[in-house]
């Protein structure tokens, strides 16, 4: 069978996972990528967003590999790039069309009601994508775990295959069609993943859609050490990796398994690189593995430093007298760290952002990155909200069509307020934390009069602030790495477009 991948914005692990399984069993894969220049976060131009746009081109190229099935992993955020790019397909290609991700996992019948989308996995896909694969051309194929159909006007709903207790029996991921179509920079900063699933279930997160979905199931796994050195050696050799980033939601759980794996990293692999932590993980024997590997930064999310608002809407249960234990072994050990702080959730307040900015002071991160709350369907959080009157009439509905946040306006509280307001007012003051010293900072925070002549600074100086930061703690010029990036896609843009016009001529 030939099936064709199509992604946007950013490098898939999941869809390097899922054509690699494929290609296992004797299928072809074939990437279709979109960048999606000028309608991404961190620019956005309608006019050039237009101009730059590489869709035709892109369906053009799936006509010519002809795929027996069309493969999209889909998240909130992209979920509306896809409807629209599915539905351009449809008309030039009569191949079924399945949606997989957190997206449709979260919303299938809803996801399934688009007319262009024929299929839904749900959960994990490899296994049930190759026995889709295996089958799709016989007729009997309604039947397959973890896939939901359409037949005649209804909707075939299949049950739910348990996860993959084995990840080590997955070959790795195919990230070489990836690196066909991006940047040098992901191959020089690659990222791996150890684990899938997390042990918390946070208001906010998809891993709470997946504890309800897997119930019953163990749904945090792990790969052997062996397994994951096996793929880093790989990375060095293949794809000259310089700098590795550790993807998993939670690095290094089980201390046994992290201290073989950091002897083993530091005897054969022996290159910076970052992940992601828990607190309830985190203590001085495994800062001082992280740190003696090799480990250049360890980002904890914390969300807030109010201890309540954490545990009562966050559903994180952490306590501030933990993170400041972690913190200290942080710092003793020399180990750079960032703290991620969520802004604009459920209850926010002065009060909780002030008790924040005044624990963050006093255990001084490296680094501190601060983001406005994003609604995804389903999660606990947004039934929160809805229960404090603080979303608007629409506001659900376009949280599950994944334009809640194109339109934020439409997210008010009951008052009228408009939501963003506590990202405003602070994530300056607290982005700004680790880099003046605690007394100056003290005097900031605690000052009315000092605080708000921070609001009045204007926005680029907090990007000015985050560049010097990241430079500070070795994570390179931020602007310049976008541009390489971007320079790249332009190159590969005009390049698209001569030689769609070659192929038009001849």
């Amino acid at each position: 069978m030939r099936i064709a991948f199509v992604c946007s914005d950013d490098e898939s692990l999941g869809v390097g996972y899922l054509s690699s399984y494929l290609k296992k069993f004797g299928h072809e894969t074939f990437l279709i990528f979109d960048p999606r220049q000028f309608n991404r976060a961190y620019a956005q131009n309608k006019l050039f967003s237009k101009i730059f746009d590489i869709k035709k081109e892109n369906i053009q190229k799936l006509v010519n590999f002809n795929p027996d099935l069309i493969c999209f992993s889909v998240l909130t955020a992209n979920y509306q790039w896809a409807l629209e790019m599915a539905g351009l397909i449809k008309k030039e290609i009569k191949a079924p069309i399945i949606f997989g991700g957190i997206h449709p996992t979260s919303l299938p019948e809803t996801t399934l009601k688009n007319k262009q989308v024929d299929m839904v996995c749900i959960g994990e896909g490899e296994l049930a994508l190759v026995e889709l694969a295996d089958k799709l051309k016989n007729t009997e194929y309604l039947d397959i775990k973890n896939i939901w159909f359409k037949k005649n006007g209804k909707i075939i709903k299949n049950n739910l295959r348990p996860p993959i207790s084995n990840l080590d029996i997955l070959p790795f991921p195919d990230k070489e069609m990836f690196y066909e179509q991006l940047p040098p920079s992901y191959q020089k900063n690659s990222s791996i993943i150890t684990s899938r699933g997390c042990y918390f279930g946070c208001s906010y997160c998809c891993n709470s859609i997946y504890h309800k979905l897997y119930k019953g199931n163990v749904f945090f796994r792990r790969r052997s050490v062996g397994n994951v050195i096996e793929e880093l050696l790989k990375m060095k050799k293949v794809f000259k990796s310089e700098y590795i980033f550790f993807s998993d939601d939670l690095f290094g759980t089980d201390e046994k398994w992290l201290k073989d794996f950091c002897l083993e990293y530091k005897k054969k692999i022996k290159l910076p690189y970052s992940c992601l932590s828990h607190p309830s993980f985190i203590n001085e024997n495994t800062v001082s593995l992280l740190a003696n590997s090799g480990c250049h930064l360890l980002k904890l999310g914390l969300q807030t430093g109010n201890e309540n608002f954490r545990n009562t809407v966050f559903k994180r249960y952490e306590t501030n007298e933990s993170i400041v234990k972690v913190a200290d072994a942080c710092n003793k050990k020399g180990l750079k760290y960032s703290i991620d702080h969520i802004l604009n959730a459920p209850g926010d307040s002065d009060q909780i952002e002030l008790e924040s900015a005044n624990l963050y002071n006093q255990i001084r991160p490296n680094l501190i990155n601060c983001y406005g709350l994003l609604y995804f369907p389903t999660t606990e959080i947004v039934k929160t909200a809805k229960k404090k009157g603080l979303l608007g009439k629409n506001a659900e509905k376009l949280i599950n069509e994944g334009k809640a946040s194109l339109y934020p306006s439409a997210i008010l509280t009951a008052k009228g307020e408009n939501l963003q307001g506590y990202y405003r007012k602070y994530s300056f003051l607290l982005t700004m934390i680790p880099l003046f010293p605690k007394a100056i900072m003290n005097q900031i925070i605690n000052h009315e009069s000092l605080r708000k002549i921070i609001l009045f600074l204007p926005s680029p100086v907090i990007v000015l602030v985050k560049i010097i930061l990241n430079y500070r703690i070795g994570l390179g010029l931020l602007p310049v790495s976008i541009l390489k990036n971007e320079l790249f896609y332009f190159v590969r843009f005009f390049k698209t477009k001569v030689n769609s016009y070659i192929f038009i001529k001849k």
